[in-house]
């Protein structure tokens, strides 16, 4: 049992992990809108073996069954430091009319992000363990200059997550453990494009009176549209985990879907000719600020790991994860005011998988090497890739080591460069303009983490 000082710090450190992922900046995306960096020991070996490796108590997210193999009450409080860039090549965008958009590149549209993580486990014995954890497993932001050609698109898209995580595991044999948890969720949702108000008076009423009549040009007659809110929505996980041999385990893990249903505050900004516009043809309301709503799923996953100890040293690991990201199939903003349609975005996304080996090296007492590969498709098809989430395949590579400083104190360290393919889009915005071109991404990741034994 822990004594009165460490009860005390303990809470102290949960309050700290909670105030830090409160205070966690823009997340940046991975495969889909999935951040994929909860675990700081594990990101030295690409994440492999997630949901039988057991290392440490990060385990609560990946396999929650793994905690029956930690001895002691332990603490992780780390983060991810994630800097990626997305470049924009175009290779002919052109507006409904067919005339070339205007605009740059948009500049980088990826934004630095740290990624906070934090994790307790108590040990209740020599069955029964609980634990709690905090992360944000699911999350992007793009942003791109406001005066691009992709602006009738997107020029922010952020999603924002928060989640917690108490779950339980108890060891039912010596070889079979089990552990379940219950996952209550926050979201924060952002939407920033432009609105070429000239193309929707044209389509109407044609250039020339829109021109005279209201001074309405296409590409030239700009407003913006914002919507924004947030939701909270719970979930579930379980897993099993089975020791085959001394040193060797295998173990599964799954991830239900949560579902959101957004709240959100809808604000527009309508040139003067635009409103008159509306107000001519019988719509004054239309595009005026309000509220909407928006549905999104988070979707489950399945995870089967295996772990091996090769000898005292080395020890070898594999992970599959599959991803239901065909649930994801729109993106519909549905406005409270009736003369503002609906703005749907088409996703159509795949189901996918992600595979991860890696291996570590105990070099001394003190210090442990750790090295891993992975391959994450996207569910993305190039038809329906946007600027708003850029993503395609990507293959990984990681290394990391992790550091005893005392008794009771590890220091863990990861790094990760994720190649992503290039990705060609043609995506149509509302208005009718199509950006076509490319995106050029990859992302840099630097974790950092403490992790301690009570």
């Amino acid at each position: 049992m822990m004594g009165v000082k460490q009860i005390g710090a303990a809470r102290a450190a949960m309050l700290f992990g909670v105030l830090l992922l409160a205070a966690g900046a823009d997340r940046a995306m991975a495969a889909g809108y999935a951040v994929g960096h909860e675990s700081i020991s594990g990101a030295g070996v690409a994440y492999a073996g997630g949901a039988a490796a057991a290392g440490d108590a990060s385990t609560i997210h990946s396999n929650p069954a793994g905690l029956t193999r930690l001895n002691g009450d332990q603490m992780v409080v780390g983060a991810h430091f994630i800097d990626p860039n997305i470049d924009f090549d175009d290779s002919g965008s052109v507006n409904f009319d067919g005339a070339p958009l205007t605009g740059g590149d948009g500049g980088d549209g990826a934004k630095k992000a740290a990624i906070p993580v934090f994790y307790y486990m108590w040990d209740f014995g020599a069955d029964l363990r609980l634990g709690l954890g905090m992360n944000a497993p699911y999350g992007l932001i793009t942003k791109y200059n406001s005066d691009w050609q992709g602006r009738y698109n997107e020029v922010t898209t952020s999603l924002k997550t928060i989640n917690v995580n108490p779950s339980a595991a108890y060891r039912l044999t010596d070889r079979l453990s089990v552990g379940a948890g219950f996952d209550l969720q926050y979201v924060r949702v952002k939407l920033l494009q432009a609105i070429d108000f000239g193309a929707v008076c044209v389509g109407a009423l044609g250039a020339p009176t829109c021109a005279a009549g209201f001074g309405l040009v296409p590409q030239a007659s700009d407003g913006a549209g914002l919507v924004s809110g947030w939701d909270v929505a719970y979930g579930y996980n379980g897993g099993l985990l089975y020791e085959l041999a001394e040193g060797t385990r295998i173990g599964v893990h799954y991830r239900s879907k949560i579902e959101y249903d957004v709240d959100l505050d809808a604000d527009f900004d309508v040139p003067a000719g635009a409103r008159a516009f509306f107000t001519a043809a019988g719509a004054p309301t239309a595009f005026t600020d309000g509220g909407a709503k928006v549905k999104l799923t988070i979707p489950e996953t399945f995870s089967a790991s295996v772990y091996h100890e090769i000898d005292p040293r080395w020890a070898v690991m594999a992970d599959l994860t599959w991803t239901r990201w065909s649930q994801f199939e729109e993106v519909r903003v549905n406005f409270d005011n009736p003369a503002t349609p609906a703005n749907v975005l088409e996703t159509q996304w795949n189901d996918v998988f992600r595979v991860a080996v890696g291996a570590t090296y105990a070099w001394s007492d003190s210090l442990t090497l750790r090295g891993g590969l992975a391959f994450d498709e996207s569910p993305i098809d190039d038809a329906f890739r946007g600027p708003g989430i850029p993503d395609s395949d990507r293959y990984v590579i990681a290394v990391g080591v992790g550091y005893r400083l005392t008794e009771s104190v590890l220091l863990d360290v990861g790094y990760q460069h994720l190649f992503l393919k290039d990705g060609s889009t043609a995506r149509p915005s509302g208005t009718g303009s199509v950006l076509n071109g490319n995106f050029d991404v990859d992302i840099d990741v630097l974790s950092l983490g403490v992790n301690w034994q009570f």
